[in-house]
């Protein structure tokens, strides 16, 4: 039997269980049986694993700036090819590192490379 099983790192899970048992195949209640089990067992392991809450946006700004900054510029250079200040860079950072649940330049550029384009949604 298969059934969904709460997310493991976002994504969906099943589960699979085998049962045999040895002599007569399973009767019709034994089938029904295990459908209810099916069931109860799904919506348990959904609650122990529930799905992870979406990733907080990444907006536009904030995605050239870190695109920028994962191909090593600094932030003066940063502000220089966006045509902002450098504080403006900053802040742009500050909030990405929350975002990216990190907290250093080269944490935000190795998250921004791995898996910034492909797992954070981009906003505004």
């Amino acid at each position: 039997m298969s059934f969904p099983a709460g997310y493991a790192e976002g994504v969906p899970r099943k589960v699979c269980m085998a049962i045999s048992r040895s002599g007569s195949d399973f009767s019709d209640d034994d089938v029904a049986a295990a459908a209810l089990l099916r069931t109860r067992l799904s919506h348990a392991m959904d609650r122990l694993a529930p799905p992870r809450a979406l990733p907080p946006l990444i907006t536009r700004r904030e995605s050239a700036v870190l695109t920028l900054l994962a191909r090593g510029l600094s932030n003066q250079q940063i502000a220089h090819r966006l045509a902002i200040s450098p504080r403006t860079v900053d802040k742009h950072l500050e909030h990405a590192y929350a975002k990216l649940r990190v907290s250093s330049r080269v944490e935000a550029a190795n998250a921004w490379l791995t898996r910034g384009a492909t797992a954070v949604r981009l906003g505004r």
